[in-house]
């Protein structure tokens, strides 16, 4: 009686272990791209995705790219030379936001309640303007007055105030919890029919 020949196993792929990497690894093509990318876009995905990395584990990818001490470092190099470059910091930036969160129509007036003419406001106050419209009236009328209604629309108020509160932590997108940290099979020892090892 003859034996049949089992099909010979195929050898397991050999895995080769992560390389060490520390900040001053150098980037490989892909990842210098992936820092560029990121530093364009602030999006994760987006940069994987730009870099040549699959689109569909690209938030994963990105993920585990960010967390790399040689990437995470060649970002805060990347930040450092933007805000050389364009003089912008996160402190101009969250000054920028604070100007608009605390904005006060009340500024744009004069004493007598004249609406003060836009190139005397300071600096501040006219960044707080997303837009100017000028209306003219009584063009037609026999009386040959021609007024003019200015109509100014600031930006978001409530919106510049959550990224404020945002940047000062105040709100949490989970908030905390009281309840204490356990799996949620864990039974106490006493429950019936529950043998404890």
């Amino acid at each position: 009686m003859s034996e049949i020949a089992k099909p010979a196993r195929r050898p397991r792929p050999h895995h080769f272990p992560p390389r060490p990497v520390s900040s001053d690894t150098p980037l490989r093509a892909r990842e210098r791209r992936f820092v560029e990318e990121y530093l364009a876009c602030l999006n994760g995905a987006k940069a994987a995705t730009q870099a040549g990395y699959s689109a569909k584990t690209a938030r994963v990818t990105a993920s585990k790219l960010l967390t790399k001490a040689n990437i995470a470092a060649a970002l805060e190099t990347g930040y450092k030379e933007r805000e050389k470059r364009t003089l912008i910091t996160s402190d101009s930036t969250v000054r920028a936001i604070a100007c608009l969160a605390h904005s006060d129509i009340r500024k744009f007036y004069d004493a007598n309640g004249d609406l003060i003419p836009i190139h005397s406001l300071p600096d501040e106050l006219a960044a707080c303007i997303a837009s100017i419209e000028v209306v003219k009236r009584n063009l037609t009328s026999g009386d040959g007055k021609t007024e003019r209604v200015w109509k100014i629309k600031l930006w978001s108020k409530p919106q510049a105030l959550e990224l404020l509160g945002r940047h000062q932590g105040l709100f949490r997108e989970d908030p905390p919890s009281d309840a204490p940290d356990v799996p949620a099979f864990a039974l106490p020892p006493e429950t019936p029919g529950v043998r404890c090892h």
